[in-house]
């Protein structure tokens, strides 16, 4: 982090919908000074909604529909936290998380999308709900599977007349054609019933328009109808308003679109159909520093219909107002158009297109509107390269002045009362071996160690790797403590050294908070006490920890041991480093970097418990020197040789793709000497199995020689 420009503001962006796109977009081109974006979702990529009935009929693939949020944040520098809000507390500024602590905000926005309509009806695994919308396409092609076990053609009913429901009936006929052909569908038809409680469907639309989707439905064989108000939903039967019942396979619920539960206790202004209330200025009314777009939020001043559209035309308007108020400069107004483009994909790329009173179809508007979606979706994931030069200061609330002649020495140590209240928010409990702890804290921590048994010391840690202090903390806390498990001992108590950058008060006293809070949630599962520890500034955040435990003398293990006709056994997947070396460079995948992250955060503490029940005779864990690099540490020193089955050796997904981009961490090449005591066919710099054994391991497996019986 650049110290000339510490961070005072924290904006923090609730959902990653179409408008909060371009915000992050914007704020990645032109930072601003001091400000930080903190982006949460639940999803971490955002489905572009005019390509999922592409997506639906095959068109497109998931990648092409949807957009990143990793990389954009990346590019954009900002915080992205994987995790859905249930709450905001308006009062103390908190937006709340369901597995982490509160967020911190001075600037807040919310673009979370909203809900099916009329949840009351059907429960829960009943109907496939369109909205939110990032679920439908998992949740249908899964029903999809289903399909294989029927006896008979399938049945499918859409719940909505509008153009959702019409695209997705066209678009699923199509796709169920292709596969037909390609003999991935078993049956010689399907039947798709769109059910409307109105007169008519595009109840909304033109009388033309109307026309002209009820003539291609009809040609599909697709039928419609009319004045069916579903008020039940139960094993796959529907239930109308006048006692009419359809049993059916699977249910589509394309209807309109409710609020997040939540906004009903979060103290947010809502419109009687519960959505947020903004004003002109995209701002929630009565606030100063709340704002909100896309569907979640109600234009009161210009009532509009919820689509993605008037969302896209938001994204501009939010962006500017959001740094205008850093800036603490007028805002501007929103003003959505009187009407809008509307392209309705009608499976077989056929487009049918519609602006006021003008209703158009034919192929030709597919391309068209292709090109449409393909550029909003390349804003977002193609970047250009950037300078890091700053613009203007902000003067916004929270942009108070920070002394930036920082000291060294014990003069680098975090304020005490941000240190005291991050402590009071770990709710810490200690052991009863804690003679002296951080329930009352003194120069040093002791701790009675149990009888006849040895210490076993180790330190380990490193600077940030990913801009989520939680994560950052859970992660540094498996790593440290598997030096201990691999030694066979029990870890008891932990001492932290923990680095955070000079920012404002509540700002480094948040980041400290979350980063000790998910160290601490593995140290707890893991029966492990936090006694105390070292805090400073620094440039960037980094975190350490000296684990202490203990075990029996006589049964230490070291990863010298390994006995003639032994197997090896990895209990970690390989391949974090690579995807770490993507991640800094914003060419991670999100799925991969987090299916990495779960990993990264299981203790190896069972996996040392399972390898000494079965009379474990050597083990280390894998880290910086890779696979390769920690086996060869294993029998160097003794006259035996491993064979490796690299079919056998667990990767991450994702990871063999980056090394065929030629990406690789900074450490690769240096890890690549112990390649030299390698026996394999390709030596080549370039081969992926080599590459993949000296990757090095950020909170890797234990690897353990076991007897073979």
């Amino acid at each position: 982090m650049d110290l000339s420009s510490p961070i005072h503001t924290n904006i923090v962006l609730v959902g990653g919908g179409h408008a909060h796109l371009a915000v992050i977009k914007n704020f990645g081109m032109r930072p601003e000074p001091g400000v930080r974006l903190t982006v949460i979702s639940k999803e971490v990529f955002t489905a572009y909604s005019g390509m999922m009935p592409g997506l639906v009929a095959g068109h497109y693939d998931f990648t092409d529909a949807h957009i990143d949020l990793g990389p954009l944040c990346n590019f954009a520098k900002a915080r992205l936290f994987h995790d859905e809000v249930i709450n905001i507390d308006l009062e103390r500024k908190f937006v709340i998380c369901r597995n982490r602590p509160n967020v911190k905000f001075d600037l807040l926005s919310i673009d979370c999308g909203a809900i099916a309509s009329q949840t009351s009806v059907f429960d829960a695994g009943q109907v496939i709900p369109v909205k939110p919308i990032s679920e439908f396409n998992t949740q249908w092609e899964k029903a999809k599977r289903t399909f294989q076990d029927l006896s008979s053609p399938p049945i499918i009913s859409i719940v909505g007349g509008g153009p959702a429901g019409i695209e997705l009936a066209m678009s699923i006929k199509h796709r169920l054609s292709i596969d037909k052909v390609e003999n991935k569908f078993p049956h010689t038809a399907v039947s798709i019933k769109i059910l409307t409680s109105g007169p008519e469907i595009l109840s909304s639309y033109p009388r033309n328009a109307q026309k002209r989707c009820r003539k291609i439905l009809a040609s599909a064989g697709i039928e419609v109808l009319t004045n069916w108000r579903v008020t039940e939903v139960k094993n796959k039967q529907l239930e109308n308003d006048t006692g009419g019942k359809i049993t059916v396979d699977e249910i589509i619920w394309a209807t309109g679109s409710e609020a997040p539960e939540w906004l009903k206790t979060s103290g947010l202004p809502t419109s009687e159909r519960g959505f947020i209330q903004i004003n002109h200025h995209l701002r929630v009314i009565g606030t100063e520093t709340v704002f909100a777009a896309g569907d979640v939020a109600d234009m009161e001043f210009s009532p509009r219909p919820k689509s993605g559209v008037f969302a896209v035309r938001q994204g501009r308007v939010l962006a500017q107002n959001i740094r205008r108020l850093c800036r603490g400069r007028k805002l501007i107004r929103f003003q959505p158009q009187r009407s809008v483009l509307s392209l309705i994909t009608m499976g077989d790329k056929y487009v049918v297109g519609n602006k006021g009173p003008l209703t158009l179809s034919g192929k030709w508007l597919w391309y068209l509107k292709t090109y449409i979606d393909e550029s909003f979706v390349k804003k977002f994931t193609v970047f250009p390269e950037m300078k890091n030069d700053t613009i203007v200061e902000s003067k916004g609330e929270g942009s108070q002045q920070l002394n930036l002649m920082r000291c060294g020495g014990c003069g680098s140590k975090i304020n005490s009362q941000v240190l005291h209240n991050a402590l009071n928010n770990l709710g810490i409990s200690e052991a009863p071996e804690v003679i002296i702890g951080l329930s009352s804290p003194d120069d040093a921590a002791i701790i009675e160690l149990p009888k006849h048994t040895v210490m076993v010391q180790t330190v380990d840690g490193f600077r940030t790797f990913i801009d989520d202090p939680y994560i950052l903390g859970q992660v540094t806390a498996c790593h440290a403590l598997s030096d201990i498990y691999a030694m066979g001992a029990v870890a008891q108590t932990a001492l932290a050294l923990a680095t955070v950058p000079l920012a404002a008060v509540h700002l480094m006293q948040e980041e400290l908070t979350q980063m000790m809070t998910g160290a601490l949630s593995v140290l707890t599962k893991d029966g492990v006490t936090l006694v105390g520890g070292h805090s400073s500034e620094g440039p960037e955040a980094s975190l350490g920890f000296a684990i202490n435990g203990y075990c029996d003398k006589e049964k230490i293990i070291r990863k010298q041991g390994a006995k003639e006709s032994d197997v090896l056994i990895l209990s970690k997947p390989i391949g974090t480093g690579v995807i770490l070396a993507a991640q800094m460079q914003g060419k991670a995948r999100s799925d991969f970097l987090h299916t990495a992250l779960n990993i990264m955060v299981q203790s190896n503490q069972q996996a040392s418990e399972i390898f000494l029940r079965n009379g474990v005779n050597a083990m280390t864990d894998v880290t910086g020197f890779g696979i390769a690099g920690h086996l060869l540490e294993m029998i160097e020193k003794s006259s035996l040789q491993a064979t490796l089955r690299s079919k056998q050796i667990p990767i991450l997904p994702g990871a063999k793709h980056l090394f065929e981009q030629g990406l690789s961490s900074s450490l690769q090449s240096d890890n690549f000497l112990a390649t030299e005591k390698i026996f394999t066919r390709d030596r080549s710099h370039k081969s992926i199995q080599l590459n993949l054994l000296v990757d090095p391991q950020t909170s890797g497996g234990l690897l353990a020689a076991v007897p073979s019986n």
